[in-house]
């Protein structure tokens, strides 16, 4: 009996290049001028990438990863207080490079979906 193939391989040629297009998200050759999907031309680059509201919520969580770092500082120093020095260097040397951190990626996040 006869096995079934389950997997098909593409021969494709090393020298091809696939174009993703940007309003739709489909794949075609880059030869073609346009989208064979949705006839976007070629290199065109939506202007808005993310909804209005998916934004506004990377403001707020950019707002609130700043506040994250006053409020682990203030913690911090309310452990410190407290007797508890090592626990309130492990908060602070921890928690606000991340929260500094995640405070940039939210700012070039919301950059990169305003940019056109």
């Amino acid at each position: 009996m006869a096995q079934l193939r389950l997997v098909k391989t593409l021969a494709a040629p090393k020298d091809s290049n696939i174009m993703i297009c940007f309003a739709c998200g489909t794949g075609y050759d880059s030869p073609a001028t346009s989208c064979p999907a949705c006839g976007t031309p070629a290199g065109v680059v939506v202007t808005r990438r993310v909804g209005v509201f998916a934004l506004a919520c990377l403001h707020v969580a950019r707002v609130g990863e700043l506040l994250n770092v006053l409020a682990v500082l203030a913690v911090g120093a309310l452990v410190a207080s407290n007797s508890h020095p090592f626990v309130a260097a492990f908060l602070v040397l921890l928690g606000v490079p991340v929260s500094i951190g995640h405070f940039a990626a939210f700012g070039l996040i919301i950059g990169y979906t305003q940019t056109e």
